[in-house]
């Protein structure tokens, strides 16, 4: 059986498990401008294709994929926390919280294998993302494409 996904057929659904999700465990992370978040902690790892030293995921299979950041973010001030989930240098999805509060973007792209996605900051506040499980980030193979 195949899946029409508008204009790319996907593979056999006899395909390998690809995905992954890690959390933030410390009380919280400052993260420099232009910097990688790199989440410290995996729950699943299928597929082994999120590298937990340097906070990117590399696509093992061609496909379509959804990805989600989960940020949790507290100021006393209104200081800003953006944040890009990037492919390959170019940003696909942003999170944004203005003060405190939560973000979460989901997006779904199509990669090919070798394609790297992770999560950077955009700001040079140095914004702190709590940790203790509360700041995730996740993806997922939903099919391969040919």
């Amino acid at each position: 059986m195949y899946v029409w996904l508008g204009g790319v057929t996907s593979a056999p659904y006899n395909f390998p498990a690809v995905g992954f999700h890690v959390v933030l465990t410390p009380d919280y992370l400052t993260v420099p401008h232009d910097e990688t978040v790199v989440f410290d902690h995996s729950l699943v790892n299928v597929g082994g294709a999120y590298d937990i030293t340097h906070g990117h995921f590399t696509a093992t299979v061609s496909g379509l994929y959804s990805f989600t950041a989960n940020i949790e973010f507290r100021s006393s001030d209104t200081a800003t926390l953006d944040f890009s989930i990037v492919k390959n240098g170019d940003s696909i999805a942003r999170v944004y919280v203005y003060g405190s509060g939560t973000s979460i973007r989901t997006v779904v792209v199509l990669l090919d294998v070798g394609d790297i996605v992770w999560l950077k900051n955009n700001v040079d506040n140095h914004p702190r993302m709590y940790g203790e499980g509360l700041s995730t980030f996740s993806g997922f193979l939903i099919a391969p494409v040919h």
